[in-house]
């Protein structure tokens, strides 16, 4: 058995047959990342000709000691569970890592730890990976939630929580059915009123931005400088992968169904006093922005059987619109579309206590996807110690 360099079509024929198979672990990805400025490596762990482990790892240069960090993004892809496959591979990229002059290699597979409901309740019986923590643990991978003030990771790169739709088997119908009522309410709702949707070219995507400069309810999980952006979207569009939606409110439409709702009004006084005030506040949007207002929108990538959001936001002073769910049910409906078997609103953090994001997602009854976290495997321990410090410092003057 020995850890290789591998080339591109050796690491996609290995993808296709993992479960841990993801966006972040793909040559496009690594294209991004090298747009990003980070050198790419494909490995793979070999035993009688056949690929047991593989990963797309990512490199940058720190200028402390001239030396160099490694991320395998959402990977390593291993059985886990194999304490001796994972001590070999763990002795491997050691010394593969050393050789490149690396102090440390980061890991946060995409590898559930349990099974849990929509509301994140663990399902009794369900999947259970603690040996895949454990093992890793034992072979000296350092946990972040188990680390000490002197070892505490550098940044937290990805979320262990995820939430996730399942649309196998399931039409439009059925999925809308399956939603709360009130999600339910919220979307017949904005169609009423005049919300629509639209694609967004990669040519518009200063309207994107526009979104997330004006929005403090934004999810972005792309891990890109906004300065390479065009190269960035070129490389999604060229693969047949990106999709970008955005909402407005047409506001023509929306004074109409408000007129209409006043006109069936029956002595209610106090309900047609809010409604008037919705008038005079919608002819000053109309004064103001004309006949549409730009609401919020959505970016994804659709990347075999996944339909994985990456990037949204709705505008702060229309927030009341909710119109995150609005983008939501049409992006479920265009991932259907495509063939995609799972809607991944991605991250919701790394606790379920207070959890915002979760109470806004549960509505959608999917379920929760709890990862095994993030580890690092530290070769040089000083210099890890004094990059910690150095980003410890620079996060404490942003």
């Amino acid at each position: 058995m020995r850890l290789r360099d591998i080339n591109k079509k050796e690491f996609e024929d290995f993808c296709k047959e993992s479960k841990q198979d993801n966006f972040f672990q793909t040559k496009y990805y690594a294209e991004i990342m090298r747009k990003e400025g980070y050198h790419t490596y494909f490995v793979g762990l070999e035993q009688d000709g056949n690929i047991r482990a593989a990963a797309m790892l990512l490199s940058k240069n720190i200028s402390l000691f001239k030396k160099r960090i490694f991320y395998a993004p959402r990977g390593v892809m291993i059985d886990y569970k194999n304490y001796e496959l994972l001590k070999f591979f763990t002795d491997s990229i050691e010394k593969y890592v050393k050789e490149k002059h690396g102090i440390y290699i980061k890991i946060n597979p995409y590898l559930i730890l349990h099974d849990r409901e929509f509301d994140g309740k663990l399902i009794n019986g369900g999947l259970d990976n603690t040996k895949s923590r454990e093992n890793l643990i034992k072979l000296g991978w350092l946990k972040k939630d188990d680390a000490n003030d002197d070892y505490e990771n550098i940044d937290d790169i990805e979320p262990s929580l995820l939430y996730e739709l399942e649309l196998r088997g399931k039409n439009e119908q059925e999925l809308f059915s399956n939603f709360s009522s009130r999600l339910q309410e919220i979307i017949k709702k904005n169609e009423i009123i005049g919300i629509t949707t639209r694609k967004l070219s990669k040519n518009e995507f200063q309207k994107f931005l526009e979104i997330l400069a004006n929005s403090s309810n934004t999810t972005n999980f792309l891990n890109i400088n906004y300065k390479n952006y065009k190269d960035i979207l070129n490389i999604l569009e060229q693969h047949n992968m990106l999709d970008m939606t955005i909402a407005n409110l047409n506001l023509d439409k929306y004074k109409e169904a408000t007129l209409k709702s006043k006109n069936n009004i029956k002595n209610d006084a106090q309900l047609e006093e809010k409604i008037n005030k919705q008038l005079d506040s919608i002819e000053k949007l109309q004064y103001k922005y004309g006949h549409n207002i730009l609401l919020g929108g959505i970016m994804a990538v659709s990347y075999h059987n996944e339909y994985l959001v990456l990037a949204s936001g709705d505008i702060d002073q229309f927030h009341n619109f909710h119109v995150l769910n609005t983008l939501h049910w049409e992006a479920i409906k265009n991932a259907k579309k495509l063939g995609n078997e799972k809607y991944n609103f991605y991250g919701i953090g790394n606790t379920l206590e207070d959890n915002p994001k979760l109470s806004e997602y549960q509505n959608y009854h999917g379920k929760v996807v709890q990862l095994i976290g993030e580890y690092d495997y530290i070769i040089h321990e000083f210099a890890y110690k004094k990059q910690l410090k150095k980003e410890k410092d620079k996060n404490r003057y942003k």
